[in-house]
């Protein structure tokens, strides 16, 4: 194994070389073995596999000469398999990203994904990694409370999170909810008084929901500072304004102590 990989370290740069050949001699036998055996993921484009897996499709039912025809069967029946495994390891990771957040915050968190298929067809992974984690992470650390104080609430020792995908048209909307503490609206909307974003007149006539998006929409447009305590605003603020910029919208739901849902419209990919 030491000499395959001093052979194939031979094409980089001479300090690469003498730094990797290094590395390799101080390993033991055992994690030289673990090495050579470790399983190497191919990283494809997501819309080009998901093209690609559509044009298997329609291969299938076309009618095709006799001798083909087999050879088409397996090919379809090959792409099924390999969208099953894309489709079983984007889940992987996006149950891992909310494990060791969980740790991160030392929350106990019961997380759920519902229309990972819709995800894999109709969005570009960089899409849900500059999008959905930070609100993955938002619910996380400021929504779910820890254990002691979920106990101290009657709520269950583990906080429920679940992201949903759906398609809406010509649109995917996807949803991310938690169990948690909610956002305090008076606090919201004193904050909407204060910077005359609404007035005492109509604060009254609006609900909860309404006061939020239009919280969320004015932050997005301008840098002002968020209420005391407020690090999750900056997060969604933040989200909303790249929305904005994929012509995407976002909604919000929150009710104190009962949990907060942050719904993403996107256009669909096809």
């Amino acid at each position: 194994v030491q000499h395959v990989l001093k052979v194939q370290l031979g094409q980089g740069a001479p300090e690469q070389q003498a730094d990797a050949t290094r590395a390799t001699d101080e390993l033991g036998p055992s994690m030289q073995v673990r090495a050579k055996l470790a399983r190497h993921e191919v990283q494809v484009n997501s819309q080009i596999f998901t093209r690609m897996i559509s044009v298997i499709q329609q291969m299938a039912v076309l009618p095709l000469p006799s001798a083909l025809q087999p050879l088409v069967a397996e090919l379809h029946q090959l792409a099924r398999t390999c969208n099953q495994e894309a489709l079983a390891s984007f889940s992987g990771r996006i149950q891992r990203i909310v494990h060791d957040l969980a740790m991160e915050y030392k929350k106990r968190v019961h997380f759920s994904f519902e229309g990972v298929e819709i995800f894999r067809d109709e969005l570009d992974q960089t899409i849900f990694a500059d999008v959905f984690i930070p609100l993955l992470r938002n619910s996380v650390e400021h929504g779910l409370e820890t254990v002691e104080e979920r106990i101290r609430l009657g709520k269950r020792k583990s906080g429920r999170l679940t992201l949903l995908a759906l398609r809406q048209g010509e649109e995917v909307w996807v949803s991310v909810e938690d169990d948690g503490q909610g956002i305090d609206l008076k606090k919201i909307a004193d904050y909407c008084l204060a910077e005359h974003w609404i007035t005492a007149e109509n604060v009254g006539r609006l609900t909860g929901t309404e006061i939020l998006q239009i919280f969320l929409d004015r932050r997005a447009s301008a840098v002002v500072e968020a209420p005391k305590g407020g690090g999750k605003y900056n997060g969604l603020s933040s989200v909303n304004r790249q929305l904005r910029n994929m012509h995407g919208k976002m909604e919000m739901w929150s009710r104190a102590g009962k949990g907060t849902r942050v719904t993403v419209r996107l256009r669909r990919a096809s």
